[in-house]
């Protein structure tokens, strides 16, 4: 094969030499198409053999007409038979289905008419995977193992391209181990780079065999040491018959414990599928154990003796194995080698080989290489079940975590929607207002509890946004135990114990004022005859990494204890555990797995003491700042006309949403769709002040809405709002660029407060 570079047309790229296999990965069929014309161009002016299998979203004569607008005499190539364009349904699945042996074997073919035939510099080629379906995978995934280790002795470049849409992430690692290179489309560039190495199953394979090779190197030792004795003693009886006949008795013996010590040896690599052999250098000669003619799927009777392994292995893996070769004979270490050998049958089996070299005594020079070499295409083929057995227990284990906390919530949120609902109909029937206030006071009070049931899911499962700022952790006490006074029962008295001139926290308001009120309803449930709930706020410095794994420094120390019935041991272990309760029905075990959650994300730790019958304590530690917290938000206040465009799909929000801004003196309009939003704003001509969106809408996200806006000529301030974010919705990318979001569910006051902000800022 020539060694010589091409130039590959592709910029990333640039040269690259014969042989070689790349792969691409395509976000959309612009993309493919535009380094696709490249790369064929290059070879085309380059007196270079190309054929374009097309992509199933491609005809082929949309491939041509693309190839005209790229390459001025394009049809003359193709009149004069350089270039090839055909249909993946007339190259892949000729017939119905993919088969590995008619494709190589075509490549091949057109190789030999056109390079070999037709005097052409070489061959390029490229076919595309978006055909495939996953049960067609495993047979394509070893086309392109096959492929890989064979167009390494050809004047040929394959380009294997794949979209990501088509594809999943184990076989993504599948295609990167089958090519030499990869590109793949970043930041609106091409970026290529060499694929790595597999060097995994060295580590397992040495760990899965080291009892069977230790017990080996015994063995041919053992044998070694007996035909050092055996030669020996046949000297000795060359020189005296007398002696032979005195070490007749011995030699018996030691000739059985050969035969045994080599019945052994035989039985063994039967087992472990492990051939032996011997390879002197000086004469060229191998000798096997018999295994190889298991290995080789080849008679013993039939095939005589097997003289050279060379013959056997993969075409496209000889160079790699002459490599290991060459390396181990010039000192540089053992022979250690993993390769593809092709069966008599034409089955293809993976094996690994290793061998120690030994040196001629006399004259320094190697003398020959003792090893062994073992199929290990099963073992691989476990170690791939074992990981499929893993995912599915994997799999199974979320599903059952998925069916217990859609329980619980369901039973929390059917009490919840009876009680909302019970209220709603007698505040309809009750004609008496003050009776009908009642009523509304437990509609809300319902309201609040499902919004504190969503927040904690949301905490749990990491989706709820934290927003950290300065924070005054006493006036978020403060906040919360007004709150508390409403929801416990008047026989828990409440006591506060807030030291003055605390240091501030940066922390996120809403999730301290959640901590507090888990702790508070754990202590309400365990004092249900009433009791006392203290809250205790200090300044704790921490002068050494020695205290309940704290690293020195300073802390704010926020102490709620309870004079309820306690915990014993056993629950104390477990007391921050998900799901876990002792309250039978009338919990999810939620409340302390989302405070431990919340303090690890603002980098604290919590510790938690009790005793039966003598009251529990959880003492929480922030890490404290230095500088002063920021001054509280001035209080919403009115509007003045400011035109306002809500963007949300739930009408029955967006309607009372509406309605809110509309009394605070703002002009509505209203969208439930980004698409609706778009025509509402060009309808008033860009004169819209605030943009009130949804983040995630029917048609495109809120975010993409406000990018179309600032496109199309008009910059409206935006002001985002979700009940759910991850980082599928963008948000995160999002706050880098400073946006704006108000949490559902909201109040009056901080719907208004927010608008306000905005539109002053």
């Amino acid at each position: 094969m020539e060694g010589d570079s091409r130039d590959s047309g592709i910029k990333a790229v640039g040269q690259i030499k014969w042989g070689a296999h790349l792969c691409q990965f395509y976000k959309d069929k612009a993309a493919l198409l535009e380094l696709l014309c490249a790369y064929f161009i290059a070879g085309l002016e380059s007196n270079e053999f190309c054929m374009w299998v097309t992509p199933a979203h491609t005809t082929v004569e949309e491939a041509k007409g693309l190839m005209r607008k790229h390459l001025s005499g394009f049809d003359e190539y193709l009149e004069k038979g350089q270039m090839m364009v055909i249909s993946h349904l007339d190259w892949y699945k000729k017939g119905g289905s993919f088969e590995l042996k008619r494709v190589l074997d075509g490549w091949l073919e057109i190789y030999s008419r056109e390079i070999e035939g037709r005097g052409y510099a070489g061959m390029r080629v490229s076919g595309d995977t978006s055909w495939l379906c996953e049960d067609e995978w495993k047979g394509f995934d070893e086309y392109e193992r096959v492929l890989q280790g064979s167009v390494a002795g050809y004047r040929l470049l394959v380009l294997c391209t794949y979209s990501l849409d088509h594809i999943g992430a184990k076989e993504l690692l599948d295609v990167v181990a089958s090519h030499d290179f990869v590109l793949i489309e970043r930041g609106g560039g091409w970026e290529f780079a060499e694929s790595p190495g597999k060097r995994r199953l060295m580590e397992g394979l040495e760990a899965a065999k080291e009892e069977l090779e230790s017990k080996y190197r015994e063995r041919t030792s053992e044998l070694f040491e007996a035909n050092l004795r055996l030669t020996n003693e046949i000297g000795e009886r060359a020189r005296t018959e007398e002696s032979l006949r005195e070490s007749l008795t011995e030699r018996k013996t030691m000739e059985e414990a050969l035969r045994k010590s080599e019945a052994s040896l035989i039985a063994a690599q039967r087992l472990a599928r492990i051939v032996s052999w011997e390879w002197d250098l000086r004469t060229d000669k191998e000798a096997f154990s018999d295994e190889v003619y298991t290995l080789l799927g080849i008679s013993k009777e039939g095939a005589g003796i097997i003289d050279c392994l060379k013959r056997f292995i993969y075409p496209g893996d000889l160079d790699a194995v002459s490599a290991a070769v060459r390396s181990a004979v010039e000192g540089l270490g053992p022979f250690i080698a993993e390769y593809r050998i092709i069966r008599q049958d034409g089955r293809i089996r993976e094996v690994r080989s290793e061998g120690e070299l030994s040196i001629d005594p006399k004259t320094g020079a190697p003398a020959g290489i003792t090893g062994f070499t073992q199929d290990v295409t099963e073992w691989k083929r476990l170690q791939e079940e074992n990981e499929r057995i893993r995912e599915r227990h994997l799999n199974a284990q979320r599903t059952e975590l998925i069916g217990k906390l859609a329980g619980g919530i369901a039973h929390e949120f059917n009490n919840i929607m009876s009680s909302i609902k019970l209220n709603s109909e007698l505040a309809l029937s009750e004609p008496d207002e003050r009776a009908k206030r009642e009523f509304l006071e437990d509609i809300r009070s319902a309201s609040g509890q499902a919004e504190n049931l969503t927040r904690q899911l949301l905490i749990f499962s990491s989706n709820e946004p934290a927003h950290f700022a300065l924070h005054d952790i006493n006036g978020a006490v403060r906040e919360a135990v007004s709150m508390l006074r409403s929801l416990l029962p008047e026989n828990i008295e409440i006591r506060t114990d807030l030291e003055d001139g605390t240091w501030p926290v940066f922390a996120d308001r809403l999730h301290i004022e959640q901590i507090l009120l888990n702790l508070a309803l754990n202590a309400r449930d365990a004092m249900p005859d009433g009791g006392r709930l203290s809250i205790k706020t200090r300044n704790t410095v921490v002068t050494s990494d020695n205290r309940d794994g704290l690293v020195a420094g300073r802390y704010l120390s926020l102490l709620v204890s309870d004079t309820g019935t306690g915990m014993n041991a056993e629950v104390m272990k477990r007391a921050f555990e998900p799901f876990f309760t002792t309250k039978g029905g009338k919990g999810m075990g939620l409340g302390l797995a989302v405070v431990k959650r919340i303090v690890g994300e603002h980098k604290g730790e919590i510790r938690a003491s009790s005793e039966p019958f003598k009251g529990a304590s959880f003492e929480v530690f922030l890490p404290a700042m230095n500088r002063p917290a920021a001054q509280a938000k001035e209080t919403a206040g009115l509007g003045n006309g400011e035109r306002i465009l809500i963007v949300e799909d739930e009408e029955r929000l967006r309607k009372v949403v509406a309605l809110v801004l509309r009394k605070s003196g703002y002009k509505v309009f209203e969208s439930r769709s980004a698409a609706e939003a778009l025509g509402v704003f060009r309808r008033e001509g860009g004169k819209v002040d605030l943009v009130f969106t949804d983040v995630i809408l029917e048609d495109k996200s809120g975010i993409e809405l406000a990018d179309e806006l600032s496109r199309r000529g008009g910059a409206p301030k935006v002001l985002f709002t979700s009940g759910y974010m991850d980082i599928k919705d963008g948000w995160p990318e999002a706050e880098g660029r400073k946006l704006k979001l108000l949490t559902k569910p909201y109040e009056v006051t901080e719907l208004l407060a927010a608008v306000k902000e905005i539109l002053r800022a």
